[in-house]
């Protein structure tokens, strides 16, 4: 799980340093992405350590808070990102963007106050996976709205096939990340009803069990981010000859 984390983790810090670097020369919406690929970054593997209790227990509610709070600040730099790209004119689309950038911020009061800045195994930070995964669902809806609009006007040559597949992996990458914390809820919720504190003893999964449906979740679906994002962001030559010349094929 560790090494998964971390190959997650470093691709997300090699993003982020790319995305200020653009922002920087064009003044765009990318800085917003990259903060939230550095937030994520810092963020993922401090609360791996935490989780495995590789840090100890005097420092460890301080660092799981600050865990919580990295990673609130990059998924409100993704709200934004989502909001500029794709609704920068809709006055709808501020009442989510605010919507959701205060989820992210109640949740660190919320963790506080239920105590579930002390242990990952909080139901309350069980639960706010939930909140976590909304802006990669509101990114995978917009991206892949946009993918099937390039796809419709690919029919008539109106639009760049590179482009097309990139929104189209746009859309895989934020479609994992939004499954991938709704995925750990569910698990971590059976394993902790089957726990004392739960109240269901003997109920739930073990905690072998538990660890490999985690593990797995973690390798299929951060696995696929991934492959996603590395094609997104640094496609190879071969695979943008080949988006070419297929755009270029007569329709059979």
């Amino acid at each position: 799980m560790f090494i998964v984390i971390c190959i997650i983790a470093g691709l997300f810090l090699l993003l982020s340093l790319r995305l200020f670097r653009t922002a920087v020369r064009a003044g765009g919406a990318e800085g917003w992405l990259g903060l939230a690929f550095l937030c994520l970054a810092l963020s993922m593997p401090l609360r791996v350590f935490l989780a495995q209790n590789l840090i100890s227990e005097s420092h460890a509610p301080t660092l799981l808070l600050a865990g919580h709070a990295l990673m609130a600040a990059g998924l409100c730099g993704l709200t934004l990102f989502v909001d500029r790209v794709f609704r920068p004119n809709d006055g709808w689309a501020r009442a989510i963007t605010t919507t959701l950038i205060l989820l992210q911020i109640v949740t660190l009061p919320a963790l506080v106050f239920f105590g579930g800045h002390r242990t990952e195994y909080n139901f309350a930070a069980i639960s706010i996976s939930l909140i976590r995964a909304l802006p990669f669902g509101w990114g995978f809806y917009e991206s892949h709205r946009y993918y099937r609009q390039m796809k419709k006007r690919s029919l008539l040559g109106l639009s760049d096939p590179v482009v097309t597949n990139r929104f189209a992996l746009f859309a895989i990458w934020n479609g994992a990340l939004f499954a991938l914390p709704v995925m750990l809820f569910l698990v971590r919720t059976w394993a902790w009803l089957g726990s004392e504190s739960g109240g269901l003893r003997g109920d739930g999964f073990t905690a072998q069990v538990t660890s490999t449906l985690l593990t797995a979740s973690l390798v299929l679906l951060g696995g696929s981010a991934v492959i996603a994002l590395s094609m997104s962001f640094f496609p190879p030559r071969p695979w943008i000859s080949f988006l070419e010349r297929r755009a270029a094929a007569p329709a059979s």
